[in-house]
């Protein structure tokens, strides 16, 4: 398993999704109450990517009671798709409505350096 160094923790804002690479990998980093999460940050639905969860242009959007494109939810440690709404795990990285599976990686801290490991 390899290690590849990533940011710094102040890199990833809670609530927020972030592309880094990670060895040639594109991931997505998501701040989820202070623990952070790594998954392959290509939705499979439509080769879109995941790392744009939680930004304002989608989770502001005309009514957000009903349009959960990219929701990031605290209680069930999951996003949505910004782009058509698939909701995956961030522990591992399953989308139930569809039954797609995407990678996720862990992520370990080493001081203030976020690591993925693959």
């Amino acid at each position: 398993m390899s290690k590849y160094h990533v940011g710094y923790v102040d890199d990833f804002p809670e609530g927020e999704g972030v592309a880094v690479d990670a060895g040639g990998v594109d991931v997505a980093v998501f701040n989820v109450g202070g623990e952070l999460f790594a998954i392959h940050n290509n939705c499979p639905h439509k080769n879109l990517p995941l790392a744009e969860a939680g930004q304002p242009r989608f989770i502001e959007g005309p009514d957000p009671a009903t349009d959960t494109r990219g929701a990031i939810n605290a209680d069930s440690c999951t996003i949505n798709c910004p782009w058509h709404r698939l909701e995956f795990s961030l522990t591992d990285g399953h989308s139930p409505l569809l039954d797609y599976n995407i990678p996720t990686y862990e992520v370990v801290t080493e001081g203030e350096k976020v690591i993925i490991r693959r």
